[in-house]
């Protein structure tokens, strides 16, 4: 498919996965305001996976979080072409060699600033644990760590439990 126009590539090797997109994506949010200087009908571009797959609500939390306008972004189910790609090397770099450029707290605090709830729930400690549906990292004596924990004053929590603005207001609240 063909796609007339400017667009900032926000593309994921594995569209979907909640730790592609806050390595990958995320980390490259940086250059999306210079880009749009220059661009003016600048869009950012993501690929679903599949037609119809899903709704990106994370996704679309995420940028707007940043500041990328829901007008602004093009969420396409298939390989396209464009006239012009514009990218930004990620700030972040989750294999060999392993990579964090210290700027990428800009981003996160940007998006905190959108996310977080002064007034959302407070806990003063926090045990974050997944449930056994999670099949890969699986804890194996999850049962008896959370009752260590709860045992020493830990609200033990399950971040799915919870929308990522609530999520963002309990860990900046604790």
């Amino acid at each position: 498919d063909y796609l007339p126009g400017v667009y900032y590539d926000l593309d994921s090797s594995n569209s979907g996965h909640f730790g592609h997109l806050t390595t990958e994506v995320l980390s490259r949010f940086w250059g999306w305001d210079e880009a749009k200087k220059q661009y003016p009908d600048l869009k950012a571009l993501f690929r679903i996976r599949t037609p119809g797959e899903r709704d990106p609500k994370l996704e679309r939390t995420l940028f707007e979080a940043y500041g990328i306008a829901e007008q602004d972004i093009v969420w396409s189910p298939v390989p396209v072409q464009v006239d012009t790609l514009v990218a930004a090397t990620p700030m972040w770099h989750n294999q060999f060699p392993h990579y964090a450029d210290l700027e990428i707290r800009e981003t996160w605090a940007r998006m905190r600033d959108h996310l977080v709830d002064p007034e959302g729930p407070k806990y003063d400690r926090l045990f974050v644990s997944r449930r056994p549906s999670f099949a890969n990292r699986q804890c194996h004596n999850t049962p008896e760590l959370e009752q260590l924990f709860k045992a020493e004053g830990f609200t033990v929590i399950y971040p799915e439990d919870y929308s990522l603005a609530v999520q963002a207001s309990i860990f900046a609240n604790a």
